[in-house]
């Protein structure tokens, strides 16, 4: 009996020692360049390339062109508008965020010059919102103000409710910086009481128009 309690106390003494040194040699080998501790996570496949979820909120610039579909078109109407807009994001859920735009737009057609400046609010559904290339759908509503020059009438202003639906592309480029190719089918109706006459209203987009806008748009995230 004495022998086998002897022969006990001496594994028990063994293998604390061991497990001291152990413990001991763990910190050094995570402390060693190019080892990893054992506690972190494996890497991903390779192959798989995954970008970090955006921050919560955005900010962009973008270059737009609108087009009157001319067979939709139920009045004179200025094609060809072109310029810059802002975009302001706020993202709900990880796919699902807000946008609040505004965007001047110009152009001329056959003396008659048109300036537009739309004021939009859209949600926008990300497909793939991890990855870096991510195809998204977005649908929004707003108002739209209008002032022309030339033509038979002289010029003058109108205001126009707006709905429009659409899909784009947003691409990663590095850490917080964001591009964007994006296309809209808008349709506008004419409110009569917001023209300043009902003769300047005949004289332009009058009634409802259905057209379709391109965006380029270069933003960070924060």
């Amino acid at each position: 009996m004495a022998a086998l309690v002897k022969a006990l106390v001496k594994a028990l003494v063994t293998a604390l020692a061991l497990s001291a040194a152990v413990l001991a040699a763990a910190p050094a080998a995570s402390a060693q360049p190019g080892r990893q501790p054992a506690s972190y996570a494996p890497a991903a496949p390779a192959g798989v390339v995954r970008a970090s979820l955006p921050d919560r909120f955005g900010l962009a610039v973008r270059v737009s062109t609108y087009s009157v579909i001319p067979a939709l078109a139920s009045g004179p109407y200025v094609d060809g508008l072109t310029g810059l807009g802002v975009v302001m994001r706020v993202r709900f859920v990880s796919w699902l965020s807000g946008e609040v735009s505004f965007d001047s737009l110009s152009g001329s057609n056959l003396g008659l010059s048109r300036t537009s400046r739309p004021l939009v609010a859209s949600i926008v559904a990300e497909l793939r919102p991890f990855e870096i290339f991510s195809p998204y759908l977005t649908a929004g509503a707003g108002v739209m103000w209008s002032s022309y020059r030339g033509g038979a009438f002289g010029g003058g202003s109108q205001r126009e409710g707006l709905a429009q639906i659409g899909a784009g592309l947003r691409i990663r480029l590095y850490r917080g910086l964001v591009a964007g190719l994006e296309a809209r089918a808008i349709f506008s109706g004419t409110d009569g009481d917001a023209c300043e006459s009902a003769t300047q209203c005949s004289s332009r987009s009058s009634g409802d128009a259905y057209g379709l806008q391109l965006s380029f748009t270069l933003g960070v995230h924060f």
